[in-house]
């Protein structure tokens, strides 16, 4: 790997003054110039092997499903799949995980076994393993010298964006192709065997399948949380035989030929119990009754769901972008396939902050992650009207506020509340028609009008009691993290409103907006960033006075992803994120955190990474008095928590600070290298914590993407190789792949769908030069209208199109 060229400085004695600051967090980062340029090179995929294996665990269930990991050598690991929700090791709320990875164990026997004439090997000690994760499916090869096959495990749950039901599947694919190296014919076994303590084994046939079922004690109430049944499938029934705890294929290799066998590993276990939620259960119960019919169904759908979903990871990684970018912008949507989250027999979805860690889908984390909208848009629809806007379950139907919590009640937290507003709106983009505004808009507003009485003068910013994320205790004053986000939740409730044809709304919202912007500047603006004017009547209150704040902005970058256009002007913008990066960005964390240790460790010292908030005009002030939280909020500040600076990441790109983002980007990376800790569990107040989703965002912001399912909209802005792009978008109805390539003067684009379908009625593309174009579907013309606007160039067919998977849509700007 390379490396940071930037050699740690030592903690500063007492007293603390501007001038070393900087060697705590230097302004000049010293980056290595070949770290700089493999930021931004495509690079070749990550293979880890030998000791960069040990802590490897990528979740490869379905959705919702329960938990179960691939291991770095093939093995399937930690089996959380039952309904007793585990409070031991694994239930890591102070964060520990990231110092001290967890060790792969399992409560379940399982493996595979080569039998090679007298030879009998498992997989896993074969001389020479490599792991390749493109989430969702994990690649592990197998190479043994005394063996004349290799083989590659390719292990997966069907995952298919925007068909929930089909990936929402208790169950794991397991599917080998057996190489004959030699230059002989060779004949080999391959076997599997699974099994659990204290439960009852049995062999069964069913349609295309040999199943070795494990099930709970028939003495067991039905009623417990973990009666159930689980099994190891193996395809083509014909074939297979069957031992009293395994299964195995023998089969017979031409010299260069391979075979592929596939194994499938299921389970039912429909009782999960949540506190407060006392009969939550588990969706896939109300379409399966046993692990034997989980692996029935796959079996006979197994073309459609192994196909979709390598078509899905096919697209994904068909791209320019960067493969350590592709991989880490993808790795945290695994989340969803961990305890994190579920989905109830009533199609709803519910999660923690983090693995057993802050319950009720909570809306101040949760409104930072941004891949389920995107990829799985039901799944998110489902919790805006299941939970938030759903009268005594989320929503306070007196106040129009929403509990951030849900049945636990809680606060209503501010930036939550503003980001559902935001989520309300991202929602209604990805959805095809307007209905689910149509049925939501009265709850949205009573929303927006909930945060418009918490600015008690119309001046565009909060001063008032202000709970937020940061479990701080109480925040007063005025400060442009809260209050941003309140103006971009007034400028989505106006496109909202306008829509549906509500005059009267944004007649309301527009003057708090029009004197918001200027306030900002005005009062918190010290010159180079945002700040916070503490309340001085409320002197024990939390502060952070001159801080320099990694979300001072994030309203803006929540207008970005949605396409609202600029909140405050540019100028602002950019250089409050200048400033993050001079004063909260650094290449080693180990001397500020010396010098400010209190707080979490999630970047360790030699580790770089963007800390949450710097005084670097040595005028940090503490409460007097500190109240229940607030020592912890301290702490808080000095961390580095990925959600968090995914954001910022994200935001850097959409702000052309290609190079920075990419930079605070790749060191999360780094920080999640497998040689150090698991790369799919990015950790803050718990194990695979939501927040970290906010790196699709990320994704989102390299493509310059926008989307508006019910006007047929879609654009793309790439922000990295724009001359000769190509990435995978999702809409509300269908999914693909867009490229643009410039030759000859002329920018060629093209939209090609690879699953379900998308109506089009206008294209946004950036072109500072184009004046005409040539629009043709599956190369048939296409009527369209050019408009420039400033470097966009917006295409609005003459009628509207829909394409369909397989079919192309190309524009030739000249």
């Amino acid at each position: 790997m390379l490396g940071l060229a930037f050699s740690r400085l030592p903690a500063t004695a007492e007293p603390f003054t501007r001038e070393n600051f900087y060697n705590l967090v230097p302004a000049d980062k010293k980056l290595d110039p070949a770290w700089v340029k493999s930021l931004f090179t495509r690079g070749t995929p990550q293979v880890y092997a030998g000791s960069d294996l040990k802590y490897i665990g990528m979740p490869i269930g379905g959705i919702g499903c329960g938990q179960l990991y691939l291991g770095g050598n093939g093995k399937l690991w930690y089996w959380n799949v039952f309904n007793k929700i585990k409070n031991d090791f694994f239930c890591d709320c102070g964060g520990s995980h990231y110092s001290k990875p967890v060790i792969p164990s399992s409560p379940v026997e399982q493996g595979f076994t080569i039998r090679y004439g007298n030879m009998t090997l498992p997989l896993e000690k074969f001389s020479d393993i490599t792991f390749r994760g493109e989430y969702p499916i994990g690649v592990v090869t197998y190479r043994d010298v005394n063996l004349p096959v290799s083989l590659m495990l390719e292990a997966f749950s069907p995952f298919i964006p925007l068909n929930t039901d089909d990936s929402c599947l208790p169950a794991t694919v397991l599917q080998f192709t057996l190489k004959n190296s030699s230059n002989a014919k060779i004949e080999i076994e391959l076997a599997g065997h699974l099994s659990k303590t204290g439960m009852d084994s049995r062999l069964m046939r069913g349609n295309g399948l040999t199943f070795l079922e494990c099930s709970s004690s028939t003495a067991v109430d039905s009623s417990q949380p973990d009666h159930g049944t689980m099994g190891l499938a193996i395809l083509d029934a014909t074939k297979t035989a069957s031992g009293e705890l395994a299964l195995s294929r023998t089969l017979s290799i031409d010299p260069g030929r391979s075979e592929v066998v596939t194994f499938l590993v299921t389970w039912h276990f429909p009782n999960l119990r949540i506190d407060k939620l006392p009969a939550a259960g588990r969706w896939y119960a109300t379409k399966f009754k046993s692990a034997l019919e989980v692996a029935e169904y796959v079996v006979e759908n197994f073309s459609r769901l192994a196909g979709q979903t390598k078509l899905w990871r096919d697209t994904w990684y068909d791209s320019t972008l960067p493969y350590w970018f592709l991989d880490r912008t993808m790795a945290n949507t695994s989340i969803l396939a961990t305890n994190t989250s579920f989905r109830f027999p009533n199609n709803r979805f519910y999660a923690w902050e983090g693995e057993n860690s802050g319950p009720g889908t909570c809306t101040s984390v949760w409104y930072y992650a941004q891949a389920v909208a995107r990829l799985f848009p039901e799944l998110e629809r489902s919790v805006r009207e299941m939970q938030d806007f759903a009268d005594g379950i989320g929503f306070d139907p007196t106040t129009g506020g929403i509990w951030t919590r849900a049945e636990s009640r809680g606060d209503f937290v501010l930036d939550g509340q503003a980001g559902n507003v935001l989520r309300a709106y991202r929602e209604h983009q990805m959805s095809a028609n307007d209905a689910f505004l149509k049925r939501n808009w009265p709850k949205i507003k009573q929303a927006t009008e909930w945060l418009i009485a918490q600015d008690k003068n119309g001046d565009g910013i909060i001063e008032g009691w202000q709970s937020t994320t940061l479990d701080c205790g109480s925040w007063w004053g005025a400060m442009s993290w809260t209050s941003l986000l309140y103006q971009a939740a007034l400028r989505a409730g106006v496109e909202m409103a306008g829509e549906l044809g509500d005059k009267e709304f944004p007649a309301k919202l527009q003057p708090i907006l029009d004197v918001g912007s200027k306030n900002l500047t005005k009062r918190l603006w010290n010159g180079e960033y945002f700040f916070h004017i503490p309340d001085p009547s409320h002197e024990n209150s939390f502060v952070l006075g001159n801080g320099c704040h990694i979300d001072q902005v994030y309203g803006q970058a929540w207008a970005d992803q949605v396409g609202l256009g600029y909140l405050l002007p540019q100028k602002y913008v950019r250089s409050a994120l200048r400033s993050l990066w001079k004063y909260n960005f650094t290449t080693d964390v180990g001397p500020y955190r010396k010098k400010f240790p209190e707080g979490r460790w999630y970047a360790m010292p030699g580790e770089g990474g963007m800390i949450m908030t710097t005084w670097p005009h040595n005028d940090r002030i503490y409460p007097k008095k500190m109240e229940a939280g607030m020592k912890q909020g301290v702490g808080y500040l000095n961390e580095c928590m990925s959600g968090f600076e995914h954001q910022i990441a994200g935001h850097m790109i959409s702000e052309g600070m290609v190079m920075e983002g990419l930079a605070v980007e790749r060191t999360i990376h780094d920080r999640y290298h497998a040689a150090k800790r698991n790369p799919w569990n990015e950790i803050e107040c718990g194990d695979f914590y939501s927040r970290a989703m906010a790196s699709y965002g990320v994704f989102l912001a390299a493509c310059g993407f926008e989307h508006h399912g019910s006007k047929g909209y879609i654009g793309f802005a790439p922000k990295l190789t724009p001359e000769n792009f190509k990435c995978a978008f999702t809409t509300a109805e269908g999914w693909g792949s867009f490229s643009q390539k410039a030759e000859s003067g002329n920018r060629i684009a093209a939209i090609t769908l690879r699953w379900g379908r998308f109506n089009l009625k206008t294209i946004m593309l950036e072109s500072k030069l184009a004046h005409s174009a040539k629009v043709s579907h599956d190369g048939k013309p296409v009527d369209a209208k050019l408009k420039r606007e400033g470097k966009r160039v917006l295409l609005t067919l003459k009628n509207p199109a829909t394409i369909s998977a397989g079919e192309k849509f190309e524009i030739t700007l000249t």
